[in-house]
């Protein structure tokens, strides 16, 4: 069992963005705050789409969406156009690789161009898993609209994601098959990430009563147990 979670934010080398790299960075870590805070909230569903033909790509990772959204909130169609339009809490994309695309999902010139509204993605194909490259996919993926984690992957479960683990111990801890490389490859992100938080409460207030301190806050969150 793996004890340290590792993640990388790096878009380096992306020319495919009107942003440098400096931008991007500062851009990632504003929506990462943003999502820890609940300054955006995504919908609680799921997309999926894999374009190789008769192949069972994926069916780990669409079997582990049901149990913790529901299999009524798992959606199909076009990867570009859904992500386009609709926020997802997760996005699957499988197709046949380049170092910058994979066929029937998108490809990095498309991606810098687009805002991709999901926050947890997770991609499969040839090459674009190499992310040391220009115009790399699964970074250029990282620095679209609301994106925080994207991972390579055709056999990754998030089970435990959904019982409250961060995004980089399910990812280190993958085993759906031993020994596979199919497990989990890289992971690109904060790996502290989980999915979901509490939005924070607000104006808080201490105050001096002889010899205790009273605390006061407004709660912003709905959760009765912080009221």
């Amino acid at each position: 069992t793996a004890e340290i979670e590792v993640g990388r934010v790096d878009f380096i080398n992306m020319p495919a963005f009107k942003k440098n790299e400096i931008e991007l960075l500062r851009d990632y870590f504003d929506k990462a705050h943003q999502f820890k805070t609940k300054g955006f909230t995504p919908r609680n569903k799921a997309f999926g789409k894999n374009t190789f033909s008769g192949n069972q790509t994926g069916c780990p990772t669409f079997s582990s969406y049901g149990p913790i959204l529901g299999s009524e909130n798992i959606i199909t169609g076009s990867f570009r156009d859904s992500l386009k339009s609709n926020s997802y809490l997760f996005a699957y994309g499988a197709g046949g690789g380049s170092y910058v695309s994979a066929q029937g999902i998108t490809n990095s010139t498309e991606v810098a161009s687009d805002s991709l509204q999901a926050v947890f993605t997770i991609l499969w194909g040839s090459y674009f898993g190499d992310w040391d490259v220009t115009n790399n996919l699964m970074r250029a993926v990282l620095g679209s609209g609301t994106v925080l984690a994207t991972s390579w992957s055709s056999q990754q479960t998030l089970y435990h994601f959904g019982l409250g683990s961060t995004i980089g111990r399910v990812n280190a801890n993958n085993q759906t098959i031993p020994n596979s490389a199919n497990n989990f490859i890289s992971l690109l992100g904060d790996p502290t990430l989980r999915m979901q938080y509490v939005k924070p409460i607000t104006d808080i207030e201490a105050t001096f009563d002889q010899d205790k301190v009273l605390v006061d806050w407004t709660d912003t969150s709905g959760d009765p147990d912080i009221s």
